[in-house]
């Protein structure tokens, strides 16, 4: 830990859930898949992971802020592929920013097994208290030993979103999906307060 302000480095991760038009061609998808990545060369970003599915992209942005959020949120690279490259080929989207205290899923060892990435926010009008969240994340923890796990309070609009956890599982998607729903059922925060999309983890081309 460093004791100057100015050293201080900031973590977070922000995450896109959008939902794709239908129909979308193999070149629109491979389109939105190359501008996905090229957010890598945005400012803050540490790494870039993609899921998707029949009728969802899910985006996570690993970020070490200098400063503030609007570091990556207000640069080129992050407008231009909201507005231009991500706009044509969805239908609606949300996305939220969470501060990341742990390890940097793509960091993990084991990143290179995981096959399928779940995002869970907790919504900004959920009657539920912080101390619930945080034990709802050590739960969620506790329960999938084998999932890699990245979860936090959100830094930004928390009138939409209180947190956020994002889920990896070397399980294809429609068993993590089935794991996942049995386990956050039991876990103290009811699924109608919770935005929940799943998708087929990609791997970018080396």
């Amino acid at each position: 830990m460093t004791n100057a302000p100015t050293d201080f480095i900031n973590t977070a991760i922000h995450v896109i859930v959008a939902e794709l038009r239908e129909n979308l061609s193999r070149a629109d998808l491979q389109s939105l898949y190359s501008s996905a990545y090229a957010l890598k060369q945005a400012p803050a970003v540490h790494n870039v992971s993609l899921g998707v599915s029949d009728t969802h992209l899910i985006i996570s942005v690993e970020l070490v802020l200098s400063g503030s959020l609007e570091e990556f949120s207000d640069s080129s690279g992050h407008m231009e592929f909201v507005v231009h490259s991500l706009g044509k080929y969805i239908t609606g989207m949300w996305s939220v920013d969470f501060q990341c205290n742990e390890e940097f899923p793509t960091n993990n060892t084991f990143f290179s097994h995981a096959k399928s990435i779940t995002a869970l926010a907790v919504k900004g009008d959920a009657r539920v208290f912080e101390w619930q969240i945080t034990k709802w994340f050590q739960d969620l923890h506790s329960a999938m030993p084998d999932a890699i796990i990245a979860s936090g309070h959100t830094i930004e609009e928390r009138d939409r979103h209180r947190a956020c956890a994002l889920i990896l599982l070397p399980k294809e998607i429609a068993e993590s999906s089935q794991a996942l729903f049995e386990i956050v059922g039991t876990l103290g925060i009811a699924t109608e307060s919770l935005e929940i999309a799943a998708a087929s983890l990609s791997q970018p081309e080396s």
